[in-house]
């Protein structure tokens, strides 16, 4: 069932002009074909925005930018999932930038024995950069971080009933490890109590807010990840929260993830969207930069970091572009202006 003019209109709070809204017209209808109806549902899940209505618009340019190129359907079969899953729609928007440069472009070539996402040259003679681009090694990071804190700020609720139990995880755990948090979070212990280097609790009013003073700001550092949880038993609330650092071994392991599908003996880049990361590119940057070393990751020519965020008129993108001087084989000249579109 296809969208209507005043369908779209009112998903964007009637804000968009008319030229936006023949766009989304088009955007809208065409996912819906490629997709389904229900697929663009669930990216809104009720909600109404200008913001959300243009930043389809720009996904469907993208789309519309590569659509042509052998092998989409197979992000086509991926996509389905979910708008934002599987990182589906950074690799969209990085082929479309890169095609938009100029350069010649191949969708999931095989080198090595491994499919890449891209690889794209800037002439004939030029070499071919064989590219991982998306979210998915970083999801992994995220997916287990998102984990520990959801079962450890649940468990922080219930340590001081009638406060607000704060969790700072001091490092990555291990299951085990988790295990043995929540434990000892059900022992109800008293603010100021640590768990050897594994964590440490604080208890603060029910209402009390974040701020730069609080005490997990202050002992966890960033990037980081928080979780809150927050229950009531007839007038009684019981609140919880869990902050754990993404530290060089997430980061390691994000590179990991990518860069084993990049060619040893090519030129390869790997595209992180850290746009859910608190912190951003910013404060990830330091993190991957410290993972170039003589012995790490040498078959990474460079990392781009992608954040991506909503404004009044669409999807904005920053971010970095890391050169590894430990490089096997390091970026040509003429492929930067390619990695800089990426970000802007």
């Amino acid at each position: 069932m296809a969208f209507s003019v005043e369908e779209i209109q009112e998903l964007g709070l009637g804000q968009l002009t008319s030229a936006e809204l023949a766009e989304a017209f088009e955007a809208f209808n065409g996912f819906a074909f490629l997709l389904g109806r229900d697929w663009l549902e669930s990216f809104f899940r009720g909600m109404q925005s200008a913001r959300f209505v243009r930043s389809i618009i720009v996904l469907w340019r993208d789309w519309r930018a590569i659509s042509r190129l052998p092998k989409t359907k197979r992000l086509l079969d991926r996509w389905r999932v979910g708008l934002n899953e599987g990182g589906v729609a950074t690799e969209v928007r990085v082929f479309a930038r890169v095609l938009r440069t100029g350069a010649e472009i191949e969708l999931f070539p095989a080198a090595n024995n491994h499919v890449q996402d891209c690889r794209f040259r800037t002439g004939p003679s030029s070499p071919w950069i064989y590219v991982e681009a998306s979210a998915r090694g970083l999801s992994q990071v995220l997916e287990y971080s998102s984990q520990v804190l959801q079962r450890v700020a649940a468990a922080a609720a219930d340590a001081q009933p009638g406060m607000h139990g704060k969790v700072a995880i001091l490092r990555t755990p291990s299951p085990e490890e988790v295990d043995r948090i929540v434990a000892w979070l059900r022992g109800y212990p008293t603010t100021g109590n640590r768990l050897e280097g594994l964590a440490e609790f604080y208890t603060d009013m029910i209402e009390s807010p974040s701020s730069p003073d609080d005490f997990l700001e202050q002992r966890v550092p960033r990037p980081a990840l928080n979780c809150a949880h927050i229950a009531s038993l007839d007038s009684f609330k019981k609140k919880g929260t869990a902050r754990l650092a993404i530290t060089d071994a997430g980061a390691d392991n994000t590179l990991k993830a990518e860069a084993a599908q990049l060619p040893d003996d090519e030129v390869g880049v790997v595209v992180l969207d850290v746009s859910r990361v608190v912190g951003g590119h910013q404060e990830w940057a330091p993190l991957i930069q410290r993972r170039f070393q003589p012995s790490l990751h040498t078959r990474v020519s460079a990392v781009v970091l992608m954040q991506s965020s909503l404004t009044a008129n669409g999807p904005a993108v920053t971010g970095r572009v890391l050169l590894n001087a430990y490089a096997k084989r390091p970026i040509p000249m003429d492929v930067f202006p390619v990695l800089e579109s990426l970000i802007r």
